[in-house]
């Protein structure tokens, strides 16, 4: 597989909030209650990696946390100076959210 790529940004947003809790936000979902990683799948998931293809990033759309969306999740984790470990949790699920599109 090649290296992650996301398309030219579209607009700006909001900064998310420090720590691990999801800070109160418009317009973002609330986070789903659980942490997202390899091989959960669910409605949730799809919610993530819609979003995460809206902000540029290529991802598949199948509600599926494989290898690519934990890819996806490390390389935004790193952009955004979150915890980086792959996995979808408040601070992540928020930033997707109200992070800048970079």
């Amino acid at each position: 597989m090649g290296a992650v790529r996301r398309a030219a940004p579209r607009r700006q947003l909001a900064r998310p909030g420090a720590g691990d809790a999801a800070p109160a936000t418009s317009g973002a979902p609330a986070w789903p209650g659980r942490y997202l990683r390899n091989y959960t799948e669910g409605s949730d998931v799809r919610t993530w990696q819609q979003r995460m293809a809206q902000r540029g990033w290529a991802i598949s759309v199948d509600g599926q946390f494989g290898p690519q969306s934990e890819k996806v999740a490390r390389a935004f984790q790193s952009e955004k100076k979150l915890q980086v470990d792959g996995v979808v949790g408040p601070a992540t699920w928020a930033a997707a959210w109200t992070a800048p599109i970079t």
